[in-house]
């Protein structure tokens, strides 16, 4: 490492209430128990998602800097494994992870699903 320089695998900032590396393995490795969204794993059944009865509304930000793939292609999967009549998914267009400047474009989407 080069003095004064900071070289960071994941920014502290990321996982603030991560305190040791087994939990992080856990919330981060795709065949982790706690990966309910089994996108990662294309074999892997999801059945915690599958299960859930209650209409669902999964909102994707377009150009989300922490996703590990095109939001498209999550929204694909989660379209394809949706056993849920009430499911719908929508992807805001150019925004990142915390939808800053796309505020409108989710309020819209969650007034419309909830006016369903």
């Amino acid at each position: 490492m080069r003095r004064g320089k900071k070289h960071e695998l994941l920014p502290q900032s990321l996982w603030p209430a991560i305190d040791d590396a087994q939990r992080f393995l856990s919330l981060y490795t795709s065949d982790s128990i706690e990966e309910m969204f089994t996108y990662a794993q294309p074999k892997k059944v999801p059945h915690i998602f599958r299960s859930v009865k209650l209409p669902m509304l999964a909102v994707f930000a377009g150009a989300d800097e922490f996703g590990d793939r095109p939001a498209k292609e999550i929204e694909r999967w989660f379209q394809k494994h949706a056993r849920n009549a009430s499911f719908k998914s929508v992807i805001i267009p150019r925004v990142k992870h915390g939808f800053k400047g796309g505020e409108r474009s989710v309020a819209r989407e969650i007034k419309q699903f909830l006016a369903r």
